[in-house]
């Protein structure tokens, strides 16, 4: 098993940075580096007839508005199969307050605890939580001063994180391929296996909501209201930072940067450094806001590295390596463990690395809505290529997600690589037979996990 994962690891680093080199030189060229001939790429998308600022606030559009029911109703489905398999394996009668609590599980404790008491709790003398980023946290405990229940407001937050951030992934991939793929990647995600990780005390679906807002102002160039909520990502999941790398792919693709450089436009040039550029930085406040309460707590801004390495074995480490010692630990350990963990984790891998190998080759249909709607010529009609934004997001976010030592929560952490269910998206709007094989698949997947979760599996 071992020498098998060595080989599979050596494959699909290949594939991998093969992608990377391709999307690399893609990047140069339609920044202008070799040529300063127009690049065949979708146009920035806009906000249409929203302002600036009403944008983020405004978007319960009527599609949208369906998107948010749409939402509502996956939660309350996800609670009800969760209700029915508790019943089902439970002698005694299920409150809905029993069915809560159950749900609260693993890591949601961490959270509930910070929310309940911050960052000074300790065990055995250290402060272990420090691991965990705030932002969540502190926002159920803003909504605990009004709902005295901390697990409530934590189950609130959750909710309503998620039934915002679907509709607003709706709008930014609707911008550039059309309703139908739009409708497509919110079934996706909705319904993907671990999607009910969405409707617990757990950072998933504030992940959603501030990592779709970023991509949307990186899309339509809002470049202070990128660094907002990039810095909200950041204090979200450490992941977040890699939408730093997105915002500055935009920027040379669209701005065509190497080619100011090399016609010498420094004027243009220092303008988007001050005026873009600048602002897309001040996301990084929020990883400094993140080592600001490290410091003050422990007094070391980089404790949570050494808890990390200490406490829960978690260093970083090639995704490689990762890989193929998930192949050893598939053989090493228990069949319920190994099927849920390892083979979860490998799926999710190989699923997003088969993801970006197809949105490398593809083009946006013809029949996009965006397309259509822009299409002043026959020129800009023509089938375009996914924006190099969402790729760079999908090569970096997996390739973080997938660097832990000891990892457990792949399959968790691939839940929020946005672009990748865009992708799937995307594929199944082109072929609906085999979109809609993959959506039955995914949701069976999805009620068979839940249900091995709620009879007390370990699902991290």
């Amino acid at each position: 098993m071992g020498n098998l994962g060595f080989i599979v690891a050596t494959i699909t680093s290949i594939i991998f940075w093969a992608i990377f080199l391709l999307m690399s030189f893609r990047i140069l060229q339609e920044g202008g580096l070799f040529s300063s001939i127009e690049i065949s790429h979708p146009p920035a998308g806009r906000a249409g007839k929203f302002s600036k600022f009403s944008a983020f606030f405004t978007f319960v559009t009527k599609p949208e508005f369906k998107v948010f029911i749409f939402g509502l109703a996956v939660r309350f489905f996800m609670w009800t199969v969760a209700y029915i398999a508790l019943m089902q394996n439970s002698d005694e009668s299920i409150s809905i307050v029993n069915l809560f609590d159950q749900l609260v599980r693993s890591d949601s404790r961490h959270y509930l605890n910070i929310a309940t008491v911050g960052y000074g709790w300790e065990e055995n003398e250290q402060n272990l939580l420090l691991v965990f980023f705030p932002l969540y946290p502190y926002i159920v405990r803003l909504f605990s001063l009004v709902i005295p229940n901390v697990q409530t407001a934590a189950f609130l937050v959750s909710f309503l994180a998620f039934s915002f951030g679907l509709p607003l992934l709706y709008r930014l991939v609707k911008l550039d391929f059309g309703d139908s793929v739009a409708w497509w990647t919110v079934a996706f995600i909705s319904f993907a296996p671990p999607a009910f990780f969405f409707g617990i005390p757990m950072t998933e679906s504030l992940m959603l909501l501030t990592s779709v807002a970023c991509l949307y102002f990186i899309r339509t160039h809002k470049w202070l209201l990128v660094g907002i909520t990039g810095a909200l990502t950041i204090l979200t999941r450490m992941v977040g930072i890699t939408l730093l790398v997105v915002a500055l792919v935009e920027i040379i693709t669209h701005y065509k940067i190497f080619d100011l450089i090399r016609n010498k436009n420094w004027k243009n040039f220092s303008e988007i450094l001050l005026k873009k550029v600048s602002l897309v930085f001040t996301m990084l406040i929020g990883a400094g806001i993140y080592l600001a309460i490290n410091w003050y707590i422990s007094g070391n801004p980089l404790q949570f590295l050494d808890y990390q390495r200490n406490h829960w074995s978690q260093q970083a480490q090639y995704f490689g390596t990762t890989i193929s010692a998930q192949f050893t630990h598939l053989y090493n350990f228990n069949d319920n463990f190994a099927l849920v963990t390892f083979v979860g984790n490998l799926a999710a891998f190989f699923i997003a690395l088969w993801a970006i190998f197809y949105a490398t080759t593809v083009k946006i249909p013809k029949n996009s809505e965006k397309l259509e709607e822009k299409a002043e010529t026959a020129e800009v009609a023509e089938p375009q290529k996914i924006p190099a934004m969402y790729i760079a997001y999908a090569l970096g976010y997996t390739f973080v997600s997938f660097s832990p030592t000891w990892l457990l929560s792949g399959i968790r952490y691939m839940l929020v690589a946005v672009p990748i269910f865009i992708f799937l998206g995307i594929f199944a709007d082109r072929k609906p037979i085999a979109g809609i094989i993959m959506f039955v698949v995914s949701a069976s997947g999805l009620i068979w996990l839940l249900n091995r979760f709620m009879l007390g599996w370990s699902i991290w």
